[in-house]
């Protein structure tokens, strides 16, 4: 059940629900049995056991495909969080990127000699 498809997951769910309606049938045959004036202790021996066999198999299934759903919801989870944290560092990436380029056209105003000349205040860096 692990590798299924949609398709056939939705087949079990299907085949999940009939066993449901089965199992409510098989209530109503021992509900009217037991209404009976003399009921047949033996068919209601047999549809109760049939009822509880069915009843856990119905509960076995639907615990498979509620634990696949939860494993499902929790990889997208996962899928999300990775998207959100790739997003993350590639703005992180751009604005490192950005920076770098101020501080290289920073680097490069301080060093031209037109840079000294337009503003007194700052003096080359001593190359040396």
């Amino acid at each position: 059940m692990a590798t299924a498809t949609v398709e056939s997951r939705i087949d079990e769910l299907d085949k999940t629900r009939k066993k449901v309606l089965n199992v409510v049938e098989i209530a109503d045959q021992i509900l009217k049995e037991l209404s009976n004036d003399h009921p047949s202790t033996q068919s209601v021996k047999s549809s109760t056991t049939t009822f509880a066999s069915l009843l856990e198999s119905i509960e076995r299934e639907l615990t498979q495909h509620i634990n696949h759903l939860l494993s499902v919801t929790k990889e997208q989870q996962q899928e999300q969080v990775t998207y959100t944290q790739e997003k993350d560092c590639e703005l992180a990436l751009m604005r490192v990127s950005q920076i770098k380029k101020m501080v290289e056209k920073a680097i490069e105003l301080h060093r031209s000699p037109v840079a000294s000349t337009q503003h007194g205040d700052i003096e080359p860096m001593d190359e040396s």
